[in-house]
Parts: C-alpha cells; sequence; structure tokens
C-alpha cells in the first residue's frame, strides 16, 4: 500500500496542543499511522493517507507553522540526488527552494540545491524553471535530528482567517469562543468530513461553525433561545448547513 510522509513544523505557542491537535486528527482518519517526534517542534507522520487527503488535513491545523509533503531524505543537502517522483511535479511548473535549520549557510545552500534540481531536470527534458516570487511549488530543505529532508510546501490559511471570522460573526457574546481555538477543539476531537459533531452547549456556534467549514455536519444544543438564535446567524453567515440546532438543556 502506498504511504504519504509528512513532516510539520508545530508551533511553541503551547507545550503539548500543538502535538494533541495533530495526532488526533491524523489517527482519526488513518488508525495506522505512525507520528514520531523529531524534535520538540518537528513531527513526522507516516499515513496510508493519500497526498491530497493528508494534505488536507494539514491544512486544518492551527498549531502548527508549516506542513511539507516529504519527497526525498538524504545525508547532505549538496548530495541530493532529484527522483522522478519530484520531477515530475515540476513539469511546467516553476519552483523556489527554502531552507530551515542551516543558520547562516541557508542562501548557499537553498541556491545550490536549487542548481542541483534544475540540472537534473534539464537533463531529463523536465520544463521548468526558478522563480522566486510567487512560484507554482515551494521546496523546502530542512535539518532533522538524522541527516534531512526535501519536501513540498503545503499553504496554511494564516491565522488572520480566524481573526477576521471573528470579527465578521454576525452574533457575539463577551465569553464566546475565539474561532482558532474553535477549530483546534474540532481537530482534536477527530471529526472527518461528513461525519457529524455535536456541541451539546453550542451557544454562539463557532465550534459548529468550524466544524461545517471543515465539511462535518454540525449539530447543537444550548438553553438559551437568544442563544440558538445568534448560532443560527453565525452559520447562514458562512453557508453551514446544520441538521439541527435544538432548545434545551443537555444536562436532562
Amino acid at each position: 500500500m502506498n504511504s504519504t510522509s509528512l513532516l510539520v513544523d508545530l508551533s511553541g505557542e503551547h507545550p503539548t496542543l500543538p502535538f494533541i491537535e495533530a495526532s488526533r486528527l491524523f489517527s482519526s482518519a488513518d488508525p495506522s499511522c505512525v507520528l514520531t517526534r523529531q524534535q520538540p517542534r518537528q513531527l513526522v507522520i507516516e499515513t496510508h493517507l493519500g497526498p491530497d487527503q493528508a494534505a488536507s488535513l494539514c491544512r486544518r491545523l492551527v498549531l502548527s507553522k508549516e506542513a511539507l509533503i516529504i519527497l526525498e531524505r538524504c545525508d547532505d543537502p549538496l548530495s541530493l540526488y532529484p527522483e522522478e517522483g519530484l520531477l515530475s511535479i515540476l513539469d511546467r511548473r516553476t519552483f523556489s527552494v527554502r531552507s530551515r535549520g542551516f543558520g547562516r549557510g541557508a542562501p548557499s545552500i537553498e541556491r545550490e540545491v536549487g542548481a542541483i534540481i534544475l540540472t537534473a531536470a534539464r537533463r531529463e527534458g523536465i520544463r521548468t524553471s526558478v522563480r522566486l516570487r510567487h512560484p507554482d511549488l515551494c521546496l523546502v530543505v530542512e535539518r532533522m535530528d538524522s541527516g534531512c529532508i526535501l519536501g513540498r510546501l503545503l499553504v496554511k490559511p494564516p491565522r488572520s482567517t480566524y481573526q477576521q471570522r471573528s470579527a465578521d460573526r454576525p452574533f457575539r457574546h463577551p465569553v464566546g469562543i475565539d474561532p482558532a481555538m474553535a477549530r483546534v477543539m474540532v481537530n482534536m476531537a477527530g471529526v472527518l468530513p461528513g461525519e457529524s459533531l455535536l456541541d451539546p452547549f453550542c451557544g454562539t456556534g463557532t465550534i459548529l461553525m468550524e466544524a461545517g467549514i471543515v465539511g462535518a455536519r454540525p449539530l447543537g444544543i444550548d438553553s438559551s433561545r437568544s442563544m440558538v438564535y445568534g448560532c443560527m446567524m453565525n452559520l447562514k453567515r458562512y453557508r453551514v448547513t446544520s441538521p439541527g440546532l435544538l432548545l434545551a438543556d443537555a444536562l436532562r
């Protein structure tokens, strides 16, 4: 069975939540996935999910800086020998090379790795070129505990996306949860597209909103009539359809 290798660079804003968010989400989608901490903020995920599905999960994460699909591993970046899989995705596309963990040598590493890839592509008749600004693909060379990896950068929504949703909600409450933390909770629940998520104290509906945005079926309960109506307004604002919102006391 084919597998996909990922490197997720976790944020340092909390000692455990970034790892828990990523591990719960991927373990829900693929119970046989293997997660390995390389360094405190590096998480390697080996999964049987396809690259597109794995990339989609990575883009859901909040408490991580960036995520890469690992294309090749090597002992030293200058010993890199671009393989067919890497070259094929470059055909008729531009690329750039970034590096992490090489300190002051980073600019030199980026230039030399870019030259290695470009030479190999031309040798195989692959039409590609380097573009430093707005390339089609961004490749990243990252140092790890042993050796280094070359990966394809997966672009994640910026944190400002959640801040904007917080400002744009038509119904708010002083104790309402932040959309970014609501997304973390949805990810920790491991809910996948098409699955149901129940929030028994839905309030303004922020958790339901984030669940719906990732394709889940959000259901909510709240004992306050104003909260239920406010929740409906927020879900409608982001075109999230709920199979049911119930005015009731969840404790009963």
